[in-house]
């Protein structure tokens, strides 16, 4: 797995996020994944995450077949990031006038690409790559 295999598989997980998000996750979705579980937050929110597993599921097919089951982690770790942040943002009162409503859509965002990352290395892991021999930093 050459340095250019990971920043292409590093660029596929990004645009699969902003499908994901930007084009599949529909208004009701948006709108209401955020609304506590037992008020009607549970279904948009398993139904936003369960896209994304999906599409993290079929990505793992192609990258890593015997890591499939990332998906299903994909589902618990994305509703999770979703979850919590519609939590602090209710709970705060905070919205799209608030600044922090804004840190709080920022530190969601970069949840998500950690967690891309750690996929990433899941992945580098799996065909077996050495990360002993690329620690050093000599030319």
């Amino acid at each position: 797995m050459t340095l250019v295999d990971i920043a292409i598989i590093y660029l596929v997980f990004t645009v699969k996020h902003l499908i994901c998000d930007w084009f599949l996750q529909n208004s009701w979705m948006a709108l209401n994944k955020d609304k506590p579980l037992r008020q009607g937050g549970a279904r948009p929110l398993a139904a936003h995450a369960g896209i994304h597993a999906v599409f993290t599921f079929l990505l793992m097919l192609i990258f890593a077949p015997g890591l499939w089951w990332i998906g299903v982690v994909d589902f618990i770790v994305h509703g999770g990031i979703d979850f919590l942040k519609g939590r602090i943002v209710s709970k705060h009162g905070w919205n799209y006038a608030s600044p922090q409503f804004w840190w709080a859509i920022g530190t969601d965002q970069e949840a998500h690409h950690i967690t891309h990352f750690v996929y990433i290395i899941l992945i580098i892991w799996a065909h077996g790559v050495d990360f002993s021999a690329s620690l050093s930093l000599q030319p």
